[in-house]
């Protein structure tokens, strides 16, 4: 979500997240930017870290020393974004789950810890961010099916079985791809969700409603994907975006296919940024995950990183 450097930068990021190198053809980046709403790409190097929206350092201090927060009304920026008041009032009740448009004072003393000056901030980047791209996907249907086939064009050459690891909005918009799929010619090994927001009672609503305007049935729960022989979803407690950490009973009969690790600083870069990409990435039990489903040749192809 939100912008991103170049697709080359990215995906070199990941990698030494990841496996600590480059990782040439062994991986693939399904890559996508509104590039109408950010037409310069983030600045950044591959030996930076995908830390998602940020704000610079002095910016950091000056607004943590003033108590104040960054970017604009929420609510009146979903008004903007919705084309209906029905998508208005999905997307309001998403930024209300989130906690985005909650005071600090009036938050419960067991979450207050987590939602400092700097959380506070960094949670309203996330929701501008979030706001403006989950709309794109749940309610622009052109933007949408480009999402999903950023992901489908890496899949398509072939070459699997396939390790899906996804990011933020990224594990919504994968999660939708592979529930497509024909798992008889696609097969998928392992799917990673990190830092996702798909727990949130709204995404699930958006979720239904999307299926109806599809002609399907609307679900209890989400459907586990057909062509995915193993789920393992991650959050750090203090993840923002990830607040229902555990998918377990988000998930229609989940079984031994679905894993879940949830807890705190399981996020590398938590408590200063507990949503990175790039801190998930660097989990030992991200990293061991992956590396089991290549078998015992994986402790040469996919180092651990030092």
């Amino acid at each position: 979500m939100g912008n991103k450097p170049t697709q080359a930068v990215l995906r070199c990021q990941w990698d030494n997240a990841l496996f600590g190198r480059a990782m040439g053809k062994r991986t693939r980046l399904a890559y996508w930017v509104n590039r109408e709403r950010y037409p310069t790409p983030e600045p950044g190097t591959c030996d930076d870290r995908d830390q998602g929206p940020t704000l610079n350092l002095a910016e950091q201090r000056v607004l943590r020393a003033l108590g104040m927060e960054a970017g604009p009304d929420l609510m009146e920026l979903a008004n903007a974004v919705a084309a209906t008041p029905a998508e208005a009032a999905l997307l309001k009740t998403m930024l209300k789950e989130l906690g985005a448009t909650t005071p600090r004072a009036t938050l419960d003393p067991a979450r207050r810890g987590a939602f400092d000056v700097f959380n506070r901030i960094l949670l309203r980047l996330i929701s501008v961010a979030l706001l403006q791209d989950v709309h794109d996907f749940f309610f622009d249907r052109v933007r949408r099916e480009s999402m999903e086939r950023s992901l489908l064009e890496r899949m398509e050459p072939g070459g699997g079985p396939f390790v899906v690891i996804s990011h933020s909005l990224g594990s919504v918009i994968a999660y939708e791809a592979l529930r497509k799929l024909d798992p008889a010619r696609y097969d998928v090994a392992l799917f990673v969700t990190l830092g996702s927001p798909l727990g949130l009672p709204s995404i699930r609503s958006m979720f239904k409603r999307s299926l109806k305007e599809q002609g399907l049935p609307k679900p209890d729960k989400l459907p586990f994907p057909a062509c995915v022989r193993h789920w393992y979803n991650v959050a750090d407690r203090q993840d923002p975006v990830a607040l229902d950490g555990n998918l377990s009973d988000d998930i229609d009969t989940p079984g031994q296919r679905f894993s879940n690790l949830q807890g705190m600083d399981v996020n590398a870069d938590s408590p200063r940024n507990p949503h990175s990409g790039s801190g998930y990435l660097s989990n030992l039990h991200v990293r061991a995950k992956v590396r089991q489903v290549f078998g015992p040749a994986s402790a040469s192809r996919f180092p651990t990183p030092s």
